[in-house]
């Protein structure tokens, strides 16, 4: 193990950042699976070994995987980073002007519901859940979103590390199927900008598949194999309701590590 994460510190410092990102998640794999992992060293093993991770994900373009590392390490850096700098500007997704009546912004006099997407969605029976939980309309406050949830979703204070896109999640729920439900709103006004669902861990493999027999051909797809064994995938589709609908999931020893999808409003765009 510590040889492995010296061989990746090192490319780290070298520059070589497929080769760190590689060498550390082997010394963090192993730290993390050592019948001693409770001891200090392995522990700090894998506290270097993520740090270095996210230190290399950065220097390879991505930074939605590094900020996510740098939050597990209290966003420290190997090779001088700023990463609490780097993740405060991440590009939020552009929203288009909202039309304006008599001074009124429109997406809160009339905001559109996403019963559609949830229902296109539940038409898959892993995420049959979903068809009960089309309520949440853009633009709507956490506390209406809560009202309209008849109990099932509940009002949070924004927590430190649960932005997304510099929107705060103020409302969340889990169903009684295991999906959990989070809300996310724009920080001025508190309006309903985004809708992360977690569905079960089981189910997340065949996602990709069955949404896009649903959905065709989806605007972007990406596989990446960071290590062997360590896998991410991004998918996103524009449904018919316009919504714009991204799958992203991880994969660790064949195993979800990560696995969510987002929903965001027709005007949104990357």
């Amino acid at each position: 193990m510590r040889e492995r994460l010296n061989t990746g510190t090192s490319a780290l410092q070298n520059g070589d950042w497929t080769a760190a990102q590689y060498s550390c998640y082997v010394a963090k794999e192993t730290a993390t699976n050592s019948p001693y992992r409770a001891q200090d060293a392995y522990y700090q093993a894998r506290v270097i070994g993520r740090t270095c991770m996210a230190d290399a994900a950065y220097k390879q373009g991505n930074q939605e995987f590094a900020c996510d590392w740098w939050k597990q390490v209290d966003y420290d850096s190997l090779i001088g980073l700023d990463p609490r700098e780097i993740c405060s500007r991440a590009t939020p997704p552009k929203l288009a002007p909202a039309v304006t009546t008599a001074g009124v912004n429109s997406a809160e006099a009339a905001p559109r519901n996403m019963t559609t997407t949830f229902a296109e969605m539940a038409s898959l029976s892993p995420l049959s859940a979903l068809a009960n939980y089309g309520f949440p309309r853009w633009g709507m406050t956490p506390s209406e979103v809560v009202a309209a949830s008849s109990g099932a979703i509940i009002r949070v204070a924004g927590r430190a590390g649960s932005e997304v896109f510099n929107l705060s999640m103020l409302a969340e729920g889990t169903l009684k199927s295991g999906e959990a439900m989070r809300f996310y709103f724009a920080k001025s006004g508190e309006r309903l900008t985004l809708v992360k669902v977690i569905p079960r861990p089981e189910v997340c493999g065949a996602l990709e598949t069955d949404l896009s027999k649903i959905w065709g051909t989806p605007l972007v797809a990406e596989h990446k194999e960071w290590a062997p064994g360590f896998r991410t995938g991004l998918t996103r589709w524009r449904v018919a309701s316009g919504d714009l609908v991204t799958l992203a999931w991880s994969l660790n020893a064949g195993q979800p590590d990560d696995c969510h999808i987002l929903i965001q409003p027709a005007a949104t765009t990357f």
